[in-house]
């Protein structure tokens, strides 16, 4: 969630409400309206000057800081160049992964960019073993596996698209998740001794 007034960034738990962290702005970012992730980089459009900041996104805190630090920017998948195609004053931004797509509040027009090919927040391989998952594929984000006879720890193995995107192992979930740089897979640990015959991997 975004704060203008603050000119930060705050992270909330989506199941309790509970705050997980603040973070400033950029300095230039000083009039935020709209924000975007697709779990690598984070975008903020910004009034003046016209264009969308990106950031890293953060892992939130175990515990809020008692002063919000400032996100990492990474000024090279910035969109700059708003203004000169009468992109005058963004506000809302979302992307499907290829375009971004940005209204305005003078014309009431939406722009379209097309995202930088550095900018992947995809897994590029994903291998569990003990489980069978099935052919893996970078655009397919739902997969079901079987679990073999007497397995009861199931070791990821997830590499990144993007080049200094992180994946960071979770506590273990009945279900998977695997978010590149942001989230990643639990072990596989199951509840009981005897593990259910599939679990549902989210990729």
């Amino acid at each position: 969630m975004l704060d203008g007034g603050k000119d930060s960034l705050f992270a909330y738990d989506l199941e309790t409400g509970a705050l997980l962290g603040g973070y400033e702005l950029a300095e230039a970012n000083g009039d935020p309206h709209g924000i975007w992730s697709g779990g690598v980089t984070v975008w903020v459009s910004n009034h003046d000057p016209r264009r969308l900041f990106a950031y890293r996104l953060p892992v939130p805190p175990r515990e809020p800081p008692e002063e919000p630090p400032a996100l990492e920017r990474v000024s090279g998948e910035d969109f700059e160049e708003l203004g000169r195609v009468g992109n005058n004053s963004p506000r809302g931004i979302w992307s499907g992964g290829a375009v971004m797509y940005v209204a305005d509040a003078n014309d009431g027009k939406v722009y379209s960019y097309n995202m930088p090919d550095a900018i992947d927040a995809r897994l590029a391989s994903l291998a569990l073993s003990g489980l069978a998952i099935g052919r893996f594929a970078p655009g397919k984000t739902d997969y079901e596996g079987t679990v073999a006879e007497g397995v009861t720890v199931a070791t990821v193995d997830a590499m990144s698209a993007q080049s200094g995107a992180r994946v960071v192992i979770e506590p273990p979930t009945p279900t998977a998740t695997a978010r590149t740089a942001t989230r990643s897979l639990w072990p596989g640990r199951p509840k009981s001794p005897s593990p259910p015959p599939r679990r549902t991997v989210r990729a």
